[in-house]
């Protein structure tokens, strides 16, 4: 089950296995794990992307691909371009960069123009077994769950490698 009931649904959410969804996004995987992995803590997403509109949203799915192909929910993150100003923290403590999400500090994408997204996913304890590997999952709707946005660009455009290439933080226990 989820951390909180989700937004469109009244019941608890199960994910038995994920690899319809996960195979109709796009993703990238890791190599097969030579051993148990923990990840414990927020995973922080740094997003060096760009967008054909003024609004985004970006959705982050963190899965677990066991040795016989099952896909394994693990944790989540999304985020609204528009909200990406950060800021003095405000006295919250933050597992990252602080967002106001105040109508006052949002900032409109200029389209096809590079922008970097911060975020954190929600936090989690888990425990990845030898043999499998980490799916990280994109996507810019999730209409099982959420309201469609009134903008929905055609496509984003990751940037990947180098410097300034996107990346994501795992925290990972070490043994």
């Amino acid at each position: 089950n989820s951390q909180t009931t989700l937004y469109r649904y009244e019941k608890h959410t199960g994910y038995p296995d994920r690899k319809e969804q996960t195979n109709s996004l796009f993703y990238f995987d890791s190599d097969v794990l030579t051993d148990t992995l923990v990840i414990s803590g927020h995973i922080q997403a740094a997003l060096s992307c760009s967008f054909p509109s003024e609004d985004a949203t970006v959705f982050i799915y963190v899965d677990e691909i066991t040795k016989n192909g099952k896909v394994k929910y693990i944790t989540e993150g999304m985020f609204r371009a528009i909200h990406r100003a950060t800021g003095d923290d405000e006295g919250y403590i933050n597992p990252g960069e602080f967002h106001s999400f105040r109508q006052t500090d949002k900032q409109n994408l200029v389209p096809n123009q590079k922008v970097q997204l911060n975020f954190s996913l929600l936090p989690i304890s888990y425990q990845v077994a030898k043999g499998s590997r980490i799916r990280i999952s994109f996507t810019g709707i999730d209409p099982e769950h959420f309201d469609v946005p009134l903008i929905k660009p055609e496509y984003m455009n990751l940037l990947m490698g180098g410097e300034t290439g996107s990346y994501l933080v795992i925290p990972v226990e070490v043994r």
